[in-house]
């Protein structure tokens, strides 16, 4: 268990709880970073981000669902390794963890983060010179929109002057499916 936990992503993902018994084996901090509402990676966030590169959005999927903070060396290591991104993550895997995000009601500051930590930037190339309080004045409209919107539709709202082609494009670049 303890190697296996030392190959997991964050510490909030290497708790295990024996069933018999209900003992949570916590080898790698995750108790306490759970308490301190914390995302934090299982060793250097260099490491487990060369290992699996999508881990930098998975980082801000968590920490904005659960309403934690991204450890300090963590952040770091998702600004140092973002334009790591391509190609070694598929657009398809991407596309999941943003139709996660939009689960939630915390995808504008999903969306937020991910911008501040430039992953946006390098997904969307377009929102490059965006600032990032375009983006807050863009999401904000989001608590306005109903249950089960597809995130698609959230996601056409940072694009606001794009001509219809250019949104047919981006569904494309998503590689979203047709019913989508």
């Amino acid at each position: 268990a303890k190697e296996d936990a030392m190959r997991r992503d964050f510490t909030i993902n290497g708790l295990f709880l024996d069933p018999l018994d209900g003992f949570i084996y916590d080898y790698v901090g995750g108790k306490e970073d759970i308490k301190n509402k914390m995302i934090r990676t299982i060793g250097s966030p260099f490491e487990r981000f060369s290992e699996d590169r999508l881990r930098m959005i998975r980082a801000v999927r968590f920490a904005s669902r659960f309403g934690f903070l991204i450890d300090q060396d963590t952040e770091e290591g998702i600004l140092e390794n973002k334009e790591t991104l391509f190609p070694a993550v598929a657009m398809e895997r991407i596309w999941q963890e943003l139709n996660k995000m939009s689960q939630s009601d915390t995808f504008a500051h999903a969306l937020i983060d991910l911008h501040r930590l430039g992953l946006l930037q390098v997904i969307f190339p377009d929102l490059q010179h965006m600032h990032l309080n375009d983006i807050k004045h863009i999401v904000s409209c989001f608590k306005f929109f109903p249950k089960n919107t597809p995130t698609i539709i959230y996601l056409m709202e940072l694009f606001p002057n794009f001509s219809l082609e250019q949104l047919n494009n981006l569904c494309a670049y998503l590689k979203i499916s047709k019913a989508e």
